[in-house]
């Protein structure tokens, strides 16, 4: 496939030759005859402890990854995934230590997925994945690692392919830290993911059972860590923390804290700004940590971007809404001085200091007082609903429509699901509008999608008779 790809005289429609088509027949003679791959899928209990093992690997046709997840109590290697993309035009120019560190940026993507898809909020009991290490054969890779890391001069001359490599890895591992180690040839399960092999020679690889327990628990001296963890520095300078603006609530631009960090009209795109802020607040951090603080965290914090948005949103915040704000400041507010966003959405302050809509109650307490809230009571699921598909649900039918059964014509309805959380839909036809055919259909629906926690609908008499039904 490769060496079509490369082929520069073959058109999409320009036949084969027969050596070309002789060596096709034989791969996939080869991989029909060959017995299929089992995978075993248990991988440890749901609440051990695991960490992510990433194999990367290059060659001049394929670079790919091979993903491990190992039980750290039992060192038990299982294999998770498998990818490999083939070195198109672009990159078949490159040297090996380019497309090896290209192998290194693809393996870093994928542990980040992998660890987003097994931990993230998608995730209805998440695992607990405590490390992420990657390993690869190229030393020239962890060198131009290492020297990113520690800002050496001598990254300043390598070219932009590099170069763009190594600021995508390292803002990639902004999100987790990651663990590069250094791993021989023949241990890399990887190496199989590189270049074709039949099933015999991939069974005698450890490319689907991983490396080795031994293997596992040797700690390697060339290694590097990105982000790089935080050395403190003794001989630096004594300095006025006050001077950092924003790092704290406590202190202000001017003394003011109606007063942004960086102004946003002097920052054409509102993501460029959050970065910005985000980069002060780390160098502030170092800062801190320098002069030795008290309080001051001993890593920088993983979730800085959001820290910097929400200090975006509350500074805009306090512009716009300075009533809001005094008011929960000073609660001994008249009730008729009451801010009408209050009464309306409900508003409240988070520990960030956001203005935020809380819609559960149809009356709030004012000075121990109940007021009326102009708000619906149904906007909390709607805005904020539980990150599992069909748990919360709207259903109303649709219908009716004619359509022809047995060469005669039947009227039938359309009994709709839709999700509040993914806005996935869901249909099932009823043959008329019984509380048994409804109950069937809603059985259908618990069959492939589970029992939702919460239906929304209107007051349908065959829809209430089937709640009470179900009740």
């Amino acid at each position: 496939m490769h060496r079509l790809q490369c082929c520069k005289d073959l058109d999409w429609d320009k036949p084969l030759n027969n050596d070309l088509v002789r060596e096709w027949k034989n791969i996939y003679r080869q991989a029909n005859s060959s017995p299929i791959i089992r995978v075993p899928r248990f991988v440890g209990p749901r609440d051990g402890e695991y960490k992510l093992i990433a194999f990367t690997d290059a060659s001049r046709s394929l670079y790919g990854v091979v993903v491990f997840i190992c039980h750290i109590e039992t060192n038990r290697c299982c294999f998770l995934q498998a990818k490999n993309r083939m070195v198109n035009t672009h990159l078949k120019n490159k040297s090996i230590p380019s497309l090896e560190l290209n192998a290194v940026l693809f393996g870093v993507e994928s542990l980040m997925e992998l660890h987003r898809d097994l931990t993230g909020g998608v995730c209805m009991k998440p695992v607990n994945i405590s490390e992420l290490l990657l390993y690869t054969d190229s030393i020239c890779s962890l060198h131009w690692l290492d020297s990113c890391v520690s800002k050496m001069e001598k990254m300043q001359r390598l070219g932009v392919f590099t170069t763009n490599r190594l600021n995508a890895i390292q803002r990639l591992c902004e999100k987790y830290p990651v663990k590069f180690c250094f791993v021989s040839g023949k241990e890399n399960p990887a190496d199989s993911n590189t270049r074709p092999f039949s099933y015999r020679s991939l069974m005698k690889t450890n490319f689907l059972i991983g490396p080795d327990s031994n293997f596992i628990k040797t700690e390697d001296e060339l290694s590097v860590i990105i982000p790089n963890p935080l050395t403190v520095d003794k001989m630096a300078p004594v300095i006025d923390y006050n001077v950092y603006v924003g790092i704290n609530s406590e202190h202000s631009l001017n003394n003011s804290e109606n007063a942004h960090l960086i102004d946003p009209n002097d920052i054409s795109d509102f993501r460029r700004l959050v970065l910005i802020h985000r980069r002060v607040l780390r160098c502030g951090m170092k800062w801190k940590q320098k002069i030795g603080i008290e309080g001051s965290p001993k890593s920088p914090n993983s979730n800085l971007f959001a820290q910097a948005l929400s200090q975006i949103i509350s500074t805009e915040q306090k512009l716009f809404f300075p009533e809001v704000f005094s008011y929960f400041q000073d609660q001994k507010v008249r009730l008729k001085d009451l801010p009408k966003i209050v009464t309306q959405l409900n508003v409240f302050l988070d520990i960030n200091n956001v203005i935020r809509v809380k819609v559960s109650l149809r009356h709030g307490r004012f000075n121990n007082r109940t007021f009326h809230l102009n708000q619906n009571v149904y906007r909390e699921f709607r805005s904020d609903p539980p990150s599992i598909p069909f748990n919360n649900v709207f259903i109303d039918y649709l219908g009716p429509f004619t359509v022809k059964k047995d060469s005669e014509s039947q009227k039938v309805w359309l009994l709709i699901f839709a999700c509040t959380w993914s806005r996935g839909i869901d249909l099932r036809i009823c043959n008329d509008l019984s509380v048994k055919e409804f109950l069937r259909s809603f059985q259908l629906h618990c069959f492939n999608y589970g029992v939702p926690q919460l239906v929304v609908s209107d007051l349908g008499s065959q829809l209430v008779a089937g709640a009470n039904h179900n009740s």
